[in-house]
C-alpha cells in the first residue's frame, strides 16, 4: 500500500511494509487481494466473419476474372463454353486444293481442312440425292409427281455438290462451316416427307387408273 499505513486488521498495530506477522498479537496480516482489471471494451477483438470465397473461371479471350454463374464473359461475352474447346491447330491446306477434292468427291475437302464428320454429313447427303435421281431416271416412270421428285433430287444433288466445295474452299481460309451438320440432316428430313408424298400421290394415281 503505497502513501498509507499497513495495520493490523486484529489489533490496530502498525506493521511493516513486508510483515507477515503482527508483533502486537502475533495475528498473520491478511492483505487485500488485488481484482483483476477488466481489459476495456474496445481492447476486444471481435471474430473476423468468415469470408466465402468465391468461384472464377478465366475468359480464354480477354483473361478477365468472371463468377462461376455467368455463362459468358462480363467484359468481351465470350461463351463459357469456349473454356473447353481445344486448341488443335487446324490443317494448312490452300483454298484450291480443298476445293478440288471437295469436287473430286464431295467431304474431301472438308476432310483435308479437319472437319472429317462435317464432310461425311455433307457426303452422305449428296449421295442419297444423287443415287435417288438415277433411280428415277431408270424407272422411266414419267408421271407429274414422279418428275417432280427427279426435279427435286436433281437439282439438290448439284446443290449439295456445288455447296459442299464452295464451303471447303471457305473453311481452308480459317472460316467456319457456312451451316452446320443439324441443319443439313433437318434438310435431308424434308426431302425424306417430301418424297414420301410424292411417292402417296404416285400410289395414288396408279391405282385411280
Amino acid at each position: 500500500m503505497d502513501g498509507e499505513e499497513a495495520r493490523c486488521a486484529s489489533c490496530g498495530a502498525l506493521l511493516a511494509q513486508d510483515a507477515e506477522w503482527c508483533g502486537q498479537c502475533f495475528q498473520p496480516v491478511r492483505r487485500p487481494e488485488s481484482e483483476p482489471v477488466a481489459a476495456p471494451l474496445s481492447a476486444v477483438k471481435e471474430p473476423k466473419p468468415v469470408e466465402k470465397k468465391q468461384a472464377y473461371w478465366p475468359c480464354p479471350t480477354c483473361e478477365s476474372q468472371n463468377p462461376i454463374e455467368l455463362d459468358a464473359c462480363s467484359a468481351c461475352g465470350t461463351p463459357f463454353g469456349a473454356l473447353f474447346k481445344s486448341d488443335e491447330k487446324l490443317p494448312d491446306v490452300a483454298p484450291r486444293d480443298a476445293i478440288i477434292r471437295s469436287l473430286m468427291f464431295p467431304g474431301l475437302g472438308h476432310k483435308m481442312v479437319g472437319r472429317g464428320l462435317d464432310g461425311l454429313a455433307r457426303a452422305a447427303l449428296f449421295w442419297w440425292m444423287f443415287l435417288t435421281t438415277i433411280l428415277i431416271l431408270i424407272s422411266r416412270v414419267s408421271s407429274g409427281p414422279m418428275l417432280g421428285m427427279l426435279a427435286l433430287f436433281g437439282i439438290g444433288a448439284i446443290a449439295i455438290y456445288l455447296f459442299t466445295a464452295l464451303e471447303a474452299g471457305r473453311m481452308a481460309r480459317g472460316y467456319g462451316p457456312i451451316t452446320s451438320s443439324r441443319t443439313l440432316l433437318w434438310v435431308a428430313v424434308g426431302m425424306v416427307i417430301t418424297s414420301v408424298l410424292m411417292a402417296g400421290l404416285i400410289i395414288a394415281a396408279a391405282a385411280s387408273r
